[in-house]
C-alpha cells in the first residue's frame, strides 16, 4: 500500500515550531489514511519505531549535541541526521508512496528527492524556510547563493510545493515553479492552545515575579532571523516605565548574546526563562499581555514567524518589530489584531505600549479579532483539509528526470 511519509529533523516531543507543526498534521491526515509515516531524528531514550495515534515513527541514530549555539555542534547535528535520512529513503522508499520533505535540515531535498524519485515515488516539498537564502541574508555569507540554482531545479520537479504566504511565495515564481504547482497553505497554532482566564496563570505570574506587571511576552525560539536588536531597544525606551516588563520565555543560538546584552545595558525590565513544555504553552501566553514577535530585514521572503497563530488561538493581542511591508505586517495591521514597530518608529511604539497598558478595553478588541481569526482561518483542522485535498489531486510519481 502506498505510503505517505514526512521528513523532518524534529517531531514529537521536540518542540521546535516544524516538529509541533507536523505532529498536528500527520495526526489528523491519520484518522483517514492509512500508512502514514514520519521519518525524523531519534532522542536517546525513545526506541526507533513506534506507532503513535495511527502514525508510524521512524526515529534515526543521528547526534543530538543540543541547541548551544555552537555552528560546528549544529552542522554535526544536520550531517549525522542527513546521512542517515538519505540511508533510509534510498532502502526503504516504494513505488508509489508520497515523500514530503520539509526544511530541516536545510537543502536536504536537493539531495533525496533524486533518490525517492529513483524508487518511483511522489515528492512534495513543504516550504517552512527558504535555503539558502535564509542563510546569507543573516550570515551575509554570499557562498550559499551558489546553491540555489539546485534548489531552483528541485522546486521545479517536484509534483507540489506548500508554502506558508505570498511573500514566500513570490520566490517559487521567480525560481519558475509552475502556478498549478505553488499551494499556500498558512501555518496554524499548535493543538491545545486556547485562551484561559489570566487567573489561571497567576501561579506561573508569582514564580516569575511578574505580579502587578503589563508583560510584553516573547514565547519561542531566540533565532537568527530573528532581530533581537528591536526587542532590546524597545525596553531600553520602556525603562522608566516600571509597571512593563518583557518576559523572554524558550531556548535558541541567539538566547545567550541577548541576555548578556540586556545585562550589560541595565535593562532590569527584561527577564529570561526557558523553554516551557508543550501542554504548559496556553498558561504561557496567559501570561503575556502583548506578545511580541520579531523579524530581521530581509528575511520577511524566507520565513514567516509562525508562533502569530499560537498567540492568535490565545487571544493574544501582537506587536511585531520587523519590516513594515511584509506579509505579516499587512496582516497584523488589516486583521487588526495589534501593532507594527520598526527601527525608525521605536520611540512611537514605546508610547503605544504605555497606552495600551492603561487601555483594558483596547486589548479586549485586539483580543476578540486574534480568536476570530484562528477560529476560521489558523486552526489544524482547516489546514489539514487543505493538505488532504492537495495528496487526493496528485498525479501518479513522475519518472526520474
Amino acid at each position: 500500500m502506498p505510503r505517505l511519509i514526512f521528513v523532518n529533523r524534529f517531531f514529537r516531543p521536540d518542540t521546535p515550531a516544524t516538529a509541533q507543526l507536523l505532529t498536528d498534521l500527520v495526526e489528523r491526515l491519520a484518522r483517514t489514511r492509512d500508512q502514514v509515516e514520519v521519518l525524523t531524528s531519534r532522542p536517546h531514550a525513545l526506541p526507533r519505531v513506534t506507532v503513535e495515534a495511527g502514525v508510524t515513527i521512524h526515529r534515526l541514530s543521528s547526534l543530538r549535541l543540543g541547541n548551544s549555539g555552537s555552528l560546528v555542534t549544529h552542522f554535526l547535528d544536520l550531517l549525522s541526521y542527513t546521512v542517515g535520512a538519505l540511508w533510509w529513503i534510498l532502502l526503504r522508499t516504494k513505488k508509489d508512496d508520497t515523500v514530503v520533505f520539509l526544511t530541516d535540515p536545510p537543502l536536504f531535498a536537493v539531495l533525496a528527492q533524486p533518490l525517492a524519485r529513483l524508487k518511483g515515488a511522489r515528492v512534495i516539498h513543504w516550504i517552512q524556510d527558504i535555503y539558502p537564502e535564509a542563510i546569507h541574508r543573516v550570515s551575509g555569507r554570499s557562498w550559499a547563493q551558489c546553491l540555489a540554482p539546485l534548489r531552483d531545479a528541485s522546486w521545479r520537479s517536484a509534483d507540489a510545493c506548500v508554502t506558508l504566504g505570498t511573500d514566500m511565495e513570490a520566490l517559487l515564481i521567480r525560481a519558475g515553479v509552475g502556478a498549478a504547482r505553488r499551494i499556500i497553505i498558512p501555518n496554524w497554532a499548535p493543538d491545545g492552545v486556547q485562551p484561559i482566564a489570566k487567573s489561571q496563570a497567576a501561579d506561573l505570574r508569582e514564580a516569575w515575579q511578574l505580579q502587578d506587571k503589563f508583560v510584553l511576552l516573547y514565547f519561542g525560539n531566540l533565532g537568527r532571523v530573528h532581530d533581537l536588536d528591536l526587542m532590546l531597544e524597545l525596553a531600553r525606551h520602556l525603562l522608566h516605565e516600571p509597571d512593563i516588563c518583557f518576559c523572554i520565555v524558550g531556548p535558541g543560538p541567539q538566547k545567550a548574546s541577548m541576555q548578556a546584552a540586556a545585562e550589560r545595558s541595565g535593562l532590569t525590565n527584561m527577564r529570561f526563562f526557558p523553554a516551557q513544555p508543550r501542554e504548559r504553552r496556553s498558561e504561557v501566553l496567559a501570561v503575556g499581555d502583548l506578545h511580541v514577535i520579531t523579524l530581521r530585514e530581509g528575511c520577511e521572503n524566507v520565513v514567516y514567524p509562525s508562533k502569530l497563530y499560537g498567540i492568535c488561538a490565545a487571544a493574544g493581542p501582537v506587536l511585531f518589530l520587523g519590516p513594515p511591508h511584509s506579509e505579516i505586517a499587512r496582516f497584523i495591521r488589516d486583521t487588526p489584531v495589534g501593532f507594527v514597530g520598526d527601527r525608525n518608529t521605536l520611540a512611537d511604539m514605546a508610547q503605544t505600549v504605555a497606552s495600551l497598558a492603561k487601555s483594558p478595553a483596547a486589548l479586549e478588541t485586539l483580543s476578540h479579532n486574534a480568536r476570530e481569526f484562528y477560529e476560521t482561518v489558523a486552526n489544524a483542522d482547516v489546514a489539514a483539509q487543505r493538505w488532504t485535498d492537495l495528496l487526493n489531486d496528485l498525479p501518479r510519481p513522475k519518472p526520474l528526470a
